[in-house]
């Protein structure tokens, strides 16, 4: 996936916030306080299938807003996951079902509004063949 603007990586640890990543893995990428980044899967790498894009997300700020986002070949845009509330220090698992195909592009879009403190995280985003399993 190509990424755009601020998004970074780090390793989680205990004077951080979050302190801990997801899936017994030691990194996540985040935003921090006035800042944004997009996600867009490499172009023509979906085909004629159904897909599962799977990831974790953390967020602790203000006006926060994460986004899934599917732009097909013919330039219509979906909006297939949306959320916009502060998690309070907490992890969330996504599972986004979605018919891929070539040409299309999918894009995850987080922000956070200024603020004196505040993070956005994600972790281990996947793109899944098939349907999303349970």
């Amino acid at each position: 996936m190509t990424v755009y603007n601020d998004l970074y990586t780090r390793t989680a640890a205990f004077y951080v916030e979050p302190s801990y990543a997801t899936e017994n893995t030691a990194k996540y990428a985040y935003i921090v306080p006035d800042s944004y980044f997009y996600l867009d899967s490499p172009s023509n790498s979906l085909t004629d299938i159904d897909y599962c894009l799977h990831f974790y997300y953390y967020i602790n700020g203000s006006g926060p807003l994460l986004q899934v986002s599917h732009l097909n070949s013919a330039n219509l845009e979906e909006t297939l996951f949306y959320y916009n509330t502060n998690t309070y220090g907490l992890w969330y698992q996504v599972k986004v079902p979605f018919h891929g195909r070539a040409n299309d592009m999918l894009t995850i879009y987080g922000h956070l509004q200024y603020s004196y403190y505040g993070v956005l995280a994600i972790d281990q985003v996947r793109l899944i063949e098939g349907s999303c399993p349970n």
